[in-house]
């Protein structure tokens, strides 16, 4: 199994487990960098990923949702629209939502049906284990 290091998006953040997945949509794919986050209910990422591949969020049905904080936001839910992740050298339907955020997450909606991962919290490391038959 091997380990990947928690990374900082500056060096003022807190360690998080980063990791690099691509955002794909009709062949065109981008990459991104998401904290994968277990209280996450779905995956999100930022709609300006989307809108530099070419997705139009007006095929987007619009709803409000709350932030872990209990704050309102807009987004837009992405199920069944064409966006997939790419991960390694697979790619997987994206279930979540697009956001006007700047971070973006890898949550337990999509993103942990396909892959089982263990926080090693001490060390601020991570493992993936593909739960996907190859």
């Amino acid at each position: 199994m091997d380990w990947l290091p928690y990374q900082q998006k500056s060096p003022i953040e807190t360690p998080r487990p980063y990791l690099v997945v691509g955002l794909r949509y009709q062949g065109n794919s981008v990459p991104v960098l998401a904290v994968v986050d277990s209280g996450a209910d779905y995956s999100s990422f930022n709609i300006a990923h989307a809108r530099k591949l070419g997705f139009n969020p007006e095929l987007a049905r619009q709803i409000d949702a709350m932030g872990p904080e209990g704050q309102p936001f807009k987004c837009w839910h992405a199920k069944d629209l064409g966006l997939e992740m790419e991960i390694g050298n697979r790619s997987y339907p994206l279930r979540g939502i697009l956001i006007d955020s700047d971070t973006d997450v890898l949550g337990r909606g999509d993103f942990f049906n396909h892959f089982e991962v263990i926080f090693r919290e001490r060390d601020k490391h991570f493992a993936l284990t593909s739960l996907d038959v190859e």
